[in-house]
């Protein structure tokens, strides 16, 4: 498996239109969590301003791409109002994206630099500004493709000449980054990296800092922590799922007697923070909280009271 491949299995960067059509007036855009911003100008004119207040004219067929949660504001020319196709890029990741970091905060490319970023561009604009079935999810599917040729560009031609993408775009660093992306648990030492880069420790090591921006060693401890980051979560959620529908189904006590033999679990309930009072879930599965004896633990519902709720009288059924 090729190296942008591997990441982009372990982190998900996926696309949400919002937005297809003439831009009137001004747009502006704030810093979300875990998200970025992909416009492409089809025809038109619009300036583009950052957070910094840097400006830009756009006059001509463009790729627009902001990796990481940034501020920036569209202004369409009246005259010439721009043709756009916008989206959400969203990371479920819940610390940081490996490749979004690794980008600059802005990319802006002209659809005439690459043919193949042209040829997919047409694709989606087609699909775009015309009014057919299942137009959305398929907008959202070639926006989705033109975002792995985006990347694809900048790891094809080199520009990026410092970071994660750069590495992979190196003969050699983007041999040992791929192996420490395919196991990451392996003991990774210099010489083994270096050996597996052909080269000398002492000159592997210099390289990947002034490549990558980081030691090996670092490199590695921060793409374990962020494999950690995502794995663990997915993995508790998976098997906290599987937990409750079995031992709740088997072994528990109940407030209620439902066909369904569901019960409430004090184990499961501690492990998975609320979800083993299945029973009472089951009874009443609209309410917010499924406590009926003062020692059963809700901890969404124990959130939801006291931090997003004010009013006392809110019912629980």
């Amino acid at each position: 498996m090729d190296q942008l491949s591997v990441i982009l299995q372990r982190f998900s960067m996926n696309t949400e239109v919002f937005f297809t059509g003439n831009l009137c007036g001004i747009s502006n855009f704030n810093r979300e969590p875990n998200q970025g911003h992909l416009h492409l100008l089809r025809s038109g004119e619009l300036t583009v301003i950052d957070e910094k207040g840097n400006s830009q004219l756009i006059n001509e067929p463009t790729v627009l791409f902001f990796p990481t949660p940034h501020a920036h504001r569209l202004i369409g020319n009246e005259e010439n109002p721009p043709e756009l196709v916008c989206a959400n890029i969203n990371y479920k990741e819940s610390t940081s994206n490996p490749i979004a970091n690794a980008l600059p905060a802005l990319l802006c490319f002209k659809l005439s630099d690459c043919q193949k970023l042209k040829q997919n561009a047409l694709c989606l604009f087609d699909e775009a500004f015309q009014e057919q079935y299942g137009r959305l999810p398929m907008i959202n599917l070639l926006t989705n493709i033109f975002l792995i040729h985006v990347l694809r560009h900048v790891v094809n031609n080199n520009i990026i000449q410092h970071g994660l993408l750069a590495g992979l775009a190196h003969p050699q660093l983007s041999k040992v980054l791929l192996a420490i992306h395919n196991a990451p648990e392996n003991q990774w030492g210099l010489e083994s990296m270096a050996e597996l880069a052909l080269m000398s420790r002492s000159k592997f090591s210099e390289l990947f800092k002034r490549i990558v921006n980081q030691s090996p060693g670092d490199y590695l401890i921060d793409w374990r922590i962020a494999v950690f980051l995502i794995s663990v979560p997915a993995t508790l959620t998976f098997h906290s799922a599987g937990l409750v529908n079995v031992f709740c189904h088997k072994w528990g006590y109940r407030h209620y007697d439902k066909p369904d033999h569901s019960t409430n679990n004090t184990w499961v309930n501690l492990l998975t923070l609320g979800s083993g009072l299945h029973n009472t879930h089951h009874a009443k599965p609209k309410a917010w909280d499924n406590r009926v004896k003062s020692w059963e633990i809700d901890l969404p519902a124990i959130i939801i009271k006291y931090l997003l709720i004010n009013d006392s009288k809110t019912q629980t059924t």
